[in-house]
């Protein structure tokens, strides 16, 4: 592109003998030589240009997740035109091989020209009543317009609502990776003295604070927030007491209780209540009979000692 700039082709006839000459004028006859080509490369660099400039969407989640949906459902529009373009290809060759005197079906350029034309909605109903003349084609047509309008399209609707349901569910997520792929891009083509400085003013080495006076681990940004935003009943930070030597293991961490281990250890529960209950009851039931019998004994023992006296 810059060697087609029309500026630089100028700068050596700026004031000749042509309308608007003058400082940095790019109307020169060196520079109209190459202005159609200039003019094809400015138009498709600035469509690059314009495509780099959806990576600033990640500074948005909602606006990146959206153009990565975009990305994804356009794949069902490429195959929609590759289906498109088969049957454009497949009755064009099939109209140039009908015998018949039209103009815009003769041949298989202008055939598929016209077919374009139609699956499009730019052949006006004027022209297509001159496809009347032969039956053959007429018909050959409207089978065209009837697959290419109605079956096609439909199938490119439900393709793209199939696709979007399959995606949406994780767009958020796909937005996140790219966002840490571009930030890791733009990471590399930072100076290593400009990153280590960059690291060194956020402190990663100062431990953290979880709560006022709970000091944490280091290599972290702490953020302060309401304690009303995220209320939590659980504490969701894991303490081990003993040692912190790296040589020793992970403490094993209890697992979790289903629910079947819960109504396991509720039906032991109850079970072993109702065995102590009949114990009480034994005992209660052993106590009471005894002191009948102790009760029936006592007026034995009187009588007896009445006969001996």
């Amino acid at each position: 592109m810059c060697s087609l700039e029309p500026l630089l082709w100028c700068f050596d006839n700026m004031y000749g003998d042509f309308p608007g000459s003058g400082l940095f004028t790019t109307t020169c006859p060196e520079a109209a030589v190459n202005h159609d080509a200039y003019v094809l490369v400015s138009g498709a660099a600035l469509m690059l240009y314009w495509l780099l400039m959806i990576d600033v969407s990640i500074f948005s989640m909602r606006v990146s997740a959206f153009s990565l949906v975009c990305f994804q459902v356009l794949v069902e529009f490429w195959l929609y035109l590759l289906g498109l373009l088969f049957l454009i290809i497949a009755f064009a060759t099939s109209l140039s091989a009908l015998k018949h005197e039209i103009p815009a079906v003769k041949g298989i350029d202008a055939a598929a020209l016209t077919l374009l034309r139609v699956s499009i909605n730019l052949y006006s109903a004027e022209k297509f009543s001159e496809l009347e003349a032969s039956v053959w084609v007429f018909m050959v047509s409207c089978v065209f317009l009837v697959l290419a309008s109605m079956f096609l399209l439909n199938l490119l609707v439900a393709q793209v609502s199939e696709a979007y349901a399959g995606i949406v569910a994780d767009m958020y997520g796909y937005a996140r990776l790219n966002r840490a792929a571009v930030t890791v891009s733009v990471i590399k083509a930072i100076s290593p003295k400009r990153w280590n400085c960059f690291l060194s003013s956020l402190g990663f080495e100062q431990p953290l604070e979880f709560n006022e006076g709970d000091i944490g681990l280091a290599g972290g940004i702490a953020i302060m927030e309401p304690a009303s935003v995220n209320p939590t009943s659980v504490d969701r930070i894991k303490r081990y007491g003993g040692t912190t030597s790296s040589e020793k293991p992970w403490p094993e961490e209890p697992e979790a209780l289903t629910d079947e281990d819960k109504f396991l250890r509720l039906e032991k529960l109850i079970m072993r209540m109702g065995s102590r209950r009949s114990r009480r009851h034994r005992g209660g039931s052993n106590a009471s009979s005894q002191s009948d019998n102790d009760s029936q004994n006592e007026p034995d023992s009187t009588v007896s000692q009445q006969q001996t006296e």
